[in-house]
């Protein structure tokens, strides 16, 4: 893996918490195992000065635990945490629904009917990274819509923990087709100018996720806590 050239990087530190952080989301490195920063350094080419300091980022974020004598290991799904996170992503986005309605006119709904049309691609290749991109991208529109930049701030805060449920329940074809399915019921609100459903439709797709940890902590109780 290549490091960022020097002209158009932040920083080592920053480049390598982008490349851990994706690696735990995408479950490349799996809750509870063990981080070895000389691994990382040499993988990432980078010295391991910018790979410590991205650990004790993400430790404060919750995903990376650093455990005196013993080393960093990746933070096992805590289900309480995640449903939390879930419900304050619930509130925002909703209130974001609300706050952005009467602002989404013909080019975010063109920009919600290219998200939709690239999630069915992406389902159709089973490409999850591409789909969570499109996800996000749906999402975004509403949030976008809201202009309250703190409101995104902590939505996007809030995904963090979300996204390593939502990836882990990607490979199961249902859940593709039930989260198409509520944008595409989200988009019809919108369409049809009736901002009680789009709440009503936004409040189900949210809660969507409670469901999801429920699976994931009875089909693999040793990832979570």
């Amino acid at each position: 893996m290549k490091k960022p050239a020097r002209e158009r990087r932040t920083s080592y530190a920053d480049w390598a918490y982008r490349q851990i952080r994706d690696a735990i989301i995408w479950w490349d490195l799996q809750p509870r195992e063990m981080i070895s920063e000389n691994q990382l350094a040499k993988k990432l080419h980078i010295s391991r000065t910018p790979v410590r300091e991205a650990l004790l980022r993400l430790q404060r974020e919750g995903l990376v635990e650093i455990k005196p004598q013993r080393g960093a290991f990746v933070s096992p799904i805590r289900v309480n945490e995640v449903l939390q996170a879930r419900l304050v992503r619930e509130v925002l986005e909703v209130t974001a629904v609300k706050e952005g309605f009467d602002r989404i006119g013909a080019d975010e709904l063109l920009a919600m009917e290219k998200a939709l049309d690239d999630q069915e691609k992406a389902a159709l290749a089973r490409d999850f990274r591409a789909f969570i991109d499109a996800d996000e991208g749906f999402h975004q529109v509403i949030l976008d819509a809201a202009q309250n930049e703190k409101l995104k701030g902590v939505v996007a805060q809030m995904r963090l923990h979300l996204l390593r449920v939502r990836v882990w329940a990607l490979p199961v074809a249902e859940r593709f087709r039930l989260m198409i399915e509520d944008h595409k019921s989200i988009y019809e609100a919108y369409r049809e100018r009736d901002l009680e459903l789009a709440v009503a439709r936004m409040e189900s797709h949210l809660r969507r996720t409670k469901e999801t940890c429920a699976t994931i902590v009875n089909q693999n109780p040793f990832l979570c806590t």
